[in-house]
């Protein structure tokens, strides 16, 4: 029995976050839940917060969890680059500066960071042991700033863990927000060759892994978050295609994207990496959903956390 635990929350309102507060509440924790805009719908054993920084230093918090951050999918212009940095970056010194001023520190902090660490033009199973993607491609550099501003906490409390994220699907956030009704008309597509390599997850397994962190003491640093079977692109699409019952007969061309969508498009739509989640299924983590054809049949029914 895992007992009742005071949790920060930041990025309470995203996709992840709106599921990780009622999974933490269902589980009788006490969740503090920060939010920038939108603030989330008053419920039991949630206290909401505009800023963080107005709970009492004597308020006890157990547990931190950052997903903080504005989407990564946009068109990457020179400015857009320093919004991501800055909300993810400077976001996280922000807060490591009010946890250090606290008189008892939290055990544990979760950090959200990405499989673009990795980059995403190379070949085999990337696991944790990987090192940054050699070619200094934004998105890794993105992620390697943010986890080394995450770990900079690391000399107050017990543990600092860093997820890196694949691709997380649900029916009401991420990526199928995006392609569901494309695909609901009939409008799916094969994005450029199709063969570049897509890591997924579904978002009920990212949530089950936040909590088998919780209590396994044996995780530290970076974690991956992805199912255990990437597939392709183009098998992403057919299967979704399928899943849907609806036609796939479309190709985006990738000249197409990199006109419209420049560097975004190079590193997140038009190349991938295989990225296998070895710490926690070493660890004994069961995924519920190691399928991509299983998770999407629950997506599409309306089955899944988000």
């Amino acid at each position: 029995m895992v007992s009742k635990m005071h949790i920060l929350v930041l990025g309470a309102t995203g996709f992840i976050g709106r599921s990780l507060v009622s999974r933490l509440v269902d589980k009788n924790h006490t969740v503090y839940a920060h939010y920038r805009s939108k603030p989330p719908a008053p419920k039991t054993g949630v206290v909401v917060f505009r800023d963080y920084q107005d709970i009492s230093l004597d308020q006890p918090i157990d547990v931190v969890i950052n997903l903080a951050g504005c989407p990564i999918a946009s068109i990457w212009t020179n400015r857009y680059k320093q919004k991501l940095m800055n909300s993810r970056v400077m976001t996280t010194r922000l807060l490591n500066a009010w946890l250090k001023k606290r008189p008892t520190p939290p055990k544990l902090v979760v950090a959200a960071s990405a499989i673009g660490y990795y980059g995403s033009t190379r070949d085999g199973l990337l696991d944790e042991d990987t090192s940054i993607d050699p070619n200094q491609s934004f998105s890794s550099q993105l992620c390697d700033q943010w986890e080394k501003e995450s770990l900079d906490i690391q000399s107050i409390v017990n543990r600092v863990v860093l997820l890196r994220l694949g691709v997380v699907l649900g029916k009401s956030g991420g990526m199928m927000e995006k392609l569901w009704w494309p695909n609901y008309l009939g409008l799916g597509s094969v994005i450029g060759e199709g063969r570049q390599i897509l890591s997924w997850i579904h978002i009920h397994d990212v949530i089950s892994a936040i909590e088998f962190i919780l209590t396994h003491e044996n995780l530290v640093g970076p974690v991956n978050l992805t199912a255990p079977n990437s597939v392709s692109q183009a098998t992403f699409s057919k299967d979704l295609a399928a899943v849907m019952m609806r036609p796939l007969w479309l190709r985006i061309p990738s000249c197409v994207l990199h006109f419209s969508l420049g560097d975004m498009a190079k590193e997140l739509l038009l190349t991938g990496a295989a990225v296998y989640p070895k710490k926690l299924e070493k660890a004994g983590f069961d995924f519920q959903f190691p399928k991509l054809t299983a998770a999407l049949k629950d997506i599409v029914a309306g089955h899944d956390d988000s």
